[in-house]
């Protein structure tokens, strides 16, 4: 069992109760919470393939979670749904709700640089903690997580007049009305 300072170990109980998960291994917590330039800094495994698995599990859950609750969206409006759900963008704000950003261990040089708050870090700690939640405590636990967490913005993008990506918009727009793409200066 990896020993943590008495600070540490309550900054991981406090990540706990925001998360409303308790970790057998308070290690994997700590993992998820460890930027790659504070791990090569101290020799100590980072967050990197954590991010890499909790990635694949937001997808995957997401996916899910709109297939059911959208039986008659086709499959094109289902992976927009999904693209703006789990981007950077959405989970840099999840990460800022839950103040990730403070808890994450970061080398000098990535603090004096504002990596607490640069959104891919934010971002790679929220899925990097979905990660460690399922190697702690399975896809139950932390389907929970991802569905509470991502419930109001699957909601607000399924909507028919959400748009995020007004390019892309007005591209669809035009070919639909079989006008000529949009020329762009």
């Amino acid at each position: 069992m990896e020993q943590f300072s008495p600070q540490r170990e309550k900054e991981l109980r406090e990540i706990e109760k925001k998360l409303g998960t308790s970790f057998l291994n308070p290690g994997m917590l700590n993992q998820a919470l460890t930027h790659s330039s504070y791990g090569h800094e101290m020799g100590l495994p980072d967050n990197e393939r954590l991010e890499f698995l909790g990635d694949a599990i937001l997808k995957l859950v997401v996916s899910e979670y709109i297939y059911n609750k959208f039986p008659d969206k086709a499959e094109g409006d289902l992976t927009k749904i999904r693209a703006a759900v789990i981007s950077d963008e959405t989970l840099a704000v999840i990460g800022r709700k839950l103040n990730l950003g403070d808890d994450l261990l970061l080398s000098e040089n990535e603090k004096k640089t504002g990596g607490n708050r640069r959104k891919s870090n934010l971002a790679n700690a929220f899925e990097a903690l979905l990660g460690a939640i399922f190697l702690d405590s399975g896809l139950g636990k932390v389907r929970e997580l991802i569905i509470d967490q991502l419930k109001g913005e699957i909601e607000m993008t399924s909507r028919a007049d959400f748009i995020r990506d007004y390019k892309s918009a007005l591209q669809e727009y035009s070919q639909k009305h079989k006008w000529d793409l949009p020329y762009y200066k």
